[in-house]
């Protein structure tokens, strides 16, 4: 019985170590194809990423942002939320959702999101830009 259980120790200690790098190539797989985009085999490659791995923040977040060149928005936005709930500092995650509900127009969600990613990192340029144009796009500022 005890050797049993520490062979399934082992077994879970090594496919943790292994299912991460895997993962994790899988996440540079997806990359190359999201580049070509080919954006449903990167949301492929990053699928499989997370079964490897589901607390991978980045393949949601990078799954996120293929949804969203596809232009579905709503998966996207499911994606990046996971993705920032397994890394509530993941300012890549908060500034990419925050540009999917500026697409969608929701740009309360937008404003927040991107203040979030400035708070996380007070450099993201990006995140600066886009705020901006929510705000003035949202009726923040006066014409």
């Amino acid at each position: 019985m005890e050797k049993t259980v520490l062979i399934l120790l082992i077994t879970f200690a090594v496919c943790g170590v292994s299912c991460t790098k895997s993962a994790e190539k899988l996440v540079d797989s997806a990359k190359a194809y999201f580049d070509k985009e080919d954006y449903d085999q990167a949301i492929a490659e990053l699928t499989e990423a997370i079964r490897l791995n589901p607390q991978y923040a980045r393949a949601y977040s990078n799954r996120g942002a293929s949804y969203f060149r596809k232009k579905d928005y709503d998966q996207a936005i499911t994606d990046l939320t996971e993705a920032i709930r397994l890394d509530p500092r993941f300012a890549s995650a908060y500034y990419n959702r925050g540009v999917v509900y500026y697409w969608k127009d929701d740009y309360d969600k937008a404003i927040a999101d991107l203040e979030a990613t400035l708070e996380i990192d007070p450099n993201y340029a990006d995140a600066e830009l886009t705020l901006e144009y929510a705000k003035r796009f949202g009726g923040y500022y006066d014409e």
